[in-house]
């Protein structure tokens, strides 16, 4: 028998080993860089022109603005290709982004060089770039380019210590032959950089490696709900057929012998008729929300007029509501009444707000539905003096398979799907809903939906 290696590594792919970082970011990051290296050019620009008019101090500033000239010619280059080639893959972003990093400290250095070298303070810039690269790479990228910008400026300190490069002076003409001075300079930065460097990316690894645990819980998460609605789907479906033979049955015997049958049978039938019912209703219900999770927007909605199906659903479901003396009350005043959506869903939305509103609605009482027009959307309120919802559950409603306690005792059987199948309906549609209630009282359920391509 062969044993699995314990200590075999798992390679982990590419774009996971920067788990903060995608294309839109990288791109969005570049294009920052850019607009924050036109600061800097100005900035630069303004300040060695301040200083070339009202100071006596003598550096090469031709060379500061010859250079200055070319960083903005690249710059500009910069951005024309990010604007045309906009689909790069993730590592030619971050090739891009490592580019634009090394150009700019070799930019640094030499601008650095012409304009004071050890004396300019500027130099403290190189902490910048220390800090973005220990963000945004890994961290042995991060002390790469540490001691990448250390042998920069240490290299050019030590050329102008030693006369090998000219030094253009800004104060003190003395400052290189302190060899302590140029050394305790060099080494006071190298350890500025290491340091920040290393608190950096000790925080970006607590990061990172907690950006992984939760990416790794969440694909879990969306696979064990992909399973469990697989699961609910398979049970429904194979539910469906026995409990619709059973109904079938029942109502053959109640309607072909129902004379020959004594009283007492004829109630047990109808009993476990009307149960089986329930079931189907349960299993209906059960199916469409796992569907709902299943498929996106259809592609074939249609403008639908939502003040004539509103005037349908309340003419189905007047007869039952006619049984407990209610009323319905019609409020129609949108002047524009249509969305693009799919019928049948919105059907089935206001068979279950209407239904709801006459289930637990109060015998003679009244359900009122009222629309209107606001910021191109659609407004539609379903409300009802009915039992009401306590303040303390109406957190929970939208939730799947919760049926408050007040519920219960008005209807026994129930699924608690019913509302939340509204809310996920709603929301495929690019719509919301939203609840007032007061217990005792009655409920107002509003749904608003987008009009003209505007989202909710």
């Amino acid at each position: 028998m062969i044993k699995p290696d314990m200590n075999l590594k798992v390679s982990i792919p590419f774009e996971e080993r920067f788990p903060f970082l995608n294309t839109d970011i990288l791109q969005a990051r570049i294009l920052w860089s850019i607009r924050l290296r036109w600061f800097a050019i100005c900035g630069y620009l303004l300040v060695t022109t301040a200083v070339f008019y009202f100071t006596d101090i003598n550096i090469n500033y031709k060379a500061i603005w010859y250079l200055l000239g070319g960083l903005s010619a690249v710059n500009l280059l910069y951005y024309v290709v990010q604007k045309i080639w906009k689909d790069y893959s993730f590592r030619a972003e971050l090739f891009m982004l490592h580019v634009h990093i090394v150009f700019d400290l070799l930019f640094l250095v030499v601008v650095l060089h012409v304009s004071g070298g050890i004396e300019n303070p500027a130099f403290l810039f190189f902490i910048f770039h220390a800090v973005l690269s220990s963000i945004l790479f890994s961290r042995l990228s991060a002390f790469i380019y540490s001691l990448f910008i250390i042998f920069l400026f240490s290299t050019l300190v030590l050329l102008e210590s030693n006369f090998l490069i000219p030094h253009y002076l800004l104060f003190d003409p003395h400052i290189y032959s302190n060899h302590f001075f140029v050394l305790l300079t060099i080494a006071v930065f190298g350890i500025t950089i290491f340091s920040t460097t290393y608190i950096c990316t000790g925080f970006m690894k607590i990061y990172r490696n907690s950006k992984r645990i939760i990416d790794r819980q969440n694909r879990r998460l969306i696979e064990a709900d992909r399973q469990k609605t697989s699961f609910f789907q398979f049970a429904s479906h194979e539910l469906k057929s026995p409990v619709i033979a059973v109904k079938s049955t029942i109502d053959v015997i109640l309607k072909g012998y129902s004379g020959a049958i004594d009283l007492r049978t004829v109630t047990l039938l109808q009993k476990a008729g009307k149960r089986a019912e329930q079931m189907l209703d349960m299993i209906t219900e059960l199916l469409e929300l796992t569907h709902i999770r299943s498929e996106a927007v259809k592609e074939d909605t249609e403008n639908i007029n939502m003040h004539m199906l509103i005037s349908e659903n309340v003419h189905q479901e007047s007869e039952v509501a006619e049984q407990k003396g209610q009323t319905f009350e019609l409020n129609l005043q949108a002047e524009n009444p249509i969305i693009q959506t799919d019928r049948s869903d919105m059907e089935k939305i206001l068979g279950n707000l209407i239904g709801n509103a006459i289930r637990y609605g109060k015998k003679e009482g009244w359900i009122r539905l009222h629309t209107y027009n606001k910021n191109n959307k659609l407004y539609i309120a379903v409300e009802d003096n009915g039992i009401g919802i306590d303040s303390n559950e109406l957190k929970n409603i939208f939730k799947e398979f919760y049926r408050s306690p007040k519920a219960k005792k008005i209807v026994y059987f129930g699924t608690g799907l019913g509302l939340s199948l509204v809310k996920q309906l709603i929301e495929k549609h690019h719509g919301n809903i939203r609840v007032k209630s007061e217990e005792g009282k009655g409920s107002s359920f509003e749904m608003v939906f987008p009009q003209n391509g505007s989202k909710k």
